[in-house]
């Protein structure tokens, strides 16, 4: 996988995250663990996956936080 790849599959992943998570505590539990696993697989680039997945939490935990108050 190209790393384009890599960067729309994080963010999906975080998207996924902060849309479904109900507690901030545990998505960060689950993005932490995610770069963790990463780091042992790839290294530095878990920093990379960090920003991604945060990027793709808050866009998805705004558009549920809209979503809700509709």
């Amino acid at each position: 996988m190209e790393i384009i790849g890599f960067i729309i599959l994080f963010v999906v992943i975080g998207f996924f995250i902060g849309a479904s998570a109900k507690e901030t505590a545990g998505a960060v539990a689950i993005i932490l663990f995610i770069t963790v696993i990463w780091a042992l697989i790839f290294g530095p680039w878990a920093i990379a996956t960090l920003i991604e997945l945060v990027v793709g939490y808050l866009i998805g935990s705004n558009i549920s936080d809209k979503s809700r108050l509709d």
